[in-house]
């Protein structure tokens, strides 16, 4: 699943940081989230309440591995843009 990520950041298919998730989930613009176990609890309510609300898939992973994959560091929350890259993760992630 990390090689994924990497490739849809790549890709320009991927999105970081709450505000701009929150932003793109309201458009309906999203098709997965993904929010690092290590995210405040704050962030994990708000993420997991909004995601439930418009319908959009959320997967929590280790947030050492998140940022690893993405070649970031103190990233908590991000989307993916693209159903296609959306469905191969969820795929591997399960």
């Amino acid at each position: 699943m990390t090689n994924l990520l990497g490739l849809a950041k790549k890709a320009n298919k991927l999105i970081k940081g709450t505000p701009v998730v929150l932003d793109k989930l309201r458009k309906k613009q999203l098709s997965l989230i993904i929010l690092a176990e290590d995210a405040s609890l704050n962030t994990k309510k708000q993420i997991l309440s909004k995601s439930d609300h418009y319908g959009c898939p959320t997967m929590i992973i280790d947030g050492i591995k998140l940022n690893q994959a993405i070649g970031q560091t103190n990233v908590k929350v991000i989307g993916i843009i693209d159903q296609g890259f959306a469905n191969s993760i969820i795929k591997k992630g399960s």
